[in-house]
């Protein structure tokens, strides 16, 4: 009828799931073909507020929502550790997140806050790994994310099934290294991970470079060498 209907369903059985799937489907016994159903305006309401209007959930963003958020979670790692200084919980929280690819460049950490990894003091992997190559080496750099001194494991493999080995340990806070003497038209693979005293991060996502060819020119592609006999 080219009129609009409202329709509800109660999702009561959902209550106490962690998640919920929602999908349409629609039957008919009509059969013709016409321009069918339309879904529009779909939304999700929560029940015990006082007004049909208060009852939309809202996606909110900001610094006006970090804040409590943030607040929130240094309050629970001090009731965690209650000895920890403000420097210590500030570090926690920083060298915890979640790395996000979407908020790279916007935050100083680049993701998102995790209170179970700032709890148990879980270090997030070094984060915006690149691997360069030029002649006979490979350049890598990364994002230095974390708050305090941190040092960063260089792991090396060649082939997709090689097996990895430690080449490197940067001195603190650095985030830069150059891997050197490397055979021409080969590829490497690398993985980084931080480290702090005990506190072992998990291996940052895998990388890969391939070094150029050798020049062409003499026999082993090293090109020629002419010397000259001057008499006197």
């Amino acid at each position: 009828s080219s009129a609009w209907a409202d329709a509800a369903v109660d999702l009561g059985t959902l209550d106490g799931e962690a998640t919920g799937y929602f999908r349409f489907r629609f039957k008919t016994n009509v059969s013709g073909t016409a321009d069918g159903w339309y879904i529009d305006d779909m939304s999700i309401t929560a029940s015990g507020y006082p007004a049909p209007e208060t009852q939309h959930y809202h996606y909110m963003d900001g610094t006006s929502m970090a804040t409590p958020h943030v607040s929130g979670l240094a309050a629970l790692i001090w009731s965690y550790e209650p000895g920890l200084t403000a420097s210590q919980v500030k570090g926690r929280i920083i060298n915890s997140v979640d790395r996000k690819l979407s908020l790279n460049g916007w935050l100083l950490t680049d993701g998102r806050i995790n209170a179970y990894n700032s709890i148990l003091d879980i270090l997030a992997p070094p984060s915006n790994v690149s691997a360069k190559p030029a002649t006979s080496l490979i350049n890598l750099t990364w994002s230095d994310n974390y708050y305090g001194e941190m040092v960063f494991q260089i792991e090396r493999k060649t082939g997709v099934d090689g097996t990895y080995s430690q080449i490197a340990v940067t001195s603190a806070n650095t985030a830069s290294y150059s891997d050197t003497g490397l055979n021409a038209s080969t590829t490497y693979y690398y993985r980084i991970l931080a480290y702090r005293d005990s506190n072992i991060s998990d291996y940052s996502p895998e990388v890969s470079a391939t070094t150029p060819a050798p020049p062409s020119g003499g026999d082993d592609g090293n090109g020629c060498f002419i010397a000259t006999l001057l008499n006197s």
